[in-house]
């Protein structure tokens, strides 16, 4: 049975033809590589690697190396963990007087250099009593000046959205302060 090859595919037909008919025309050979059906062959490993090709990079076992200090993983990510533990401490009582003057987190972070992540880790621990004055870097107050100015903005006629971005609160703050429902930040 004769199969007839599409145009698209005669001419890609034709231009292999010809490349292998200008190899051989120049003393190329062809080498017969054999089919291997339902086996499984490797090539990379078939061939050794050039001289000038580096060996392949490894990395270090790090489960070796702590084994070499004498620490076992989960002993020395103790360590690991005391050790920062640690130094958040140290931290803590400068964090503390700071956001008790009024700083937020980002002034904080600013000033001391620590991260706000970290003061945010070292404010969890209960153990500090700390209290940072932000909810995503806002304070958490809102004075009653700001309190008057929302309402009358909201009385006259502007909508919660535009409210919560001219003040930077939140929609559901504004929302709260037009119903007169207060949590302790909105009076």
């Amino acid at each position: 049975m004769l199969q007839t090859i599409p145009e698209s595919r005669a001419a890609e037909a034709a231009q292999i033809s010809d490349a292998v008919d200008a190899f051989l025309a120049q003393g190329g050979q062809i080498e017969r590589v054999p089919i291997l059906v339902g086996q499984t062959y490797d090539t990379w490993r078939a061939y050794a690697p050039p001289e000038d090709m580096p060996p392949p990079a490894t990395k270090p076992k790090a489960r070796k190396e702590q084994a070499v200090r004498g620490y076992s993983v989960r002993q020395a990510h103790a360590v690991k963990s005391a050790k920062a533990k640690a130094e958040r401490d140290a931290q803590a009582p400068l964090i503390k007087r700071l956001a008790a003057s009024g700083m937020t987190t980002m002034a904080i972070a600013e000033q001391t250099g620590i991260s706000p992540p970290t003061i945010r880790r070292i404010a969890a621990d209960k153990s500090h009593g700390i209290r940072l004055n932000t909810i995503y870097g806002k304070p958490r107050t809102i004075s009653d000046d700001a309190v008057r100015g929302i309402r009358a903005d909201l009385a006259a006629g502007m909508t919660r959205a535009a409210v919560a971005k001219k003040y930077g609160r939140s929609v559901s703050m504004i929302r709260d302060i037009k119903s007169g429902v207060s949590h302790g930040a909105v009076i």
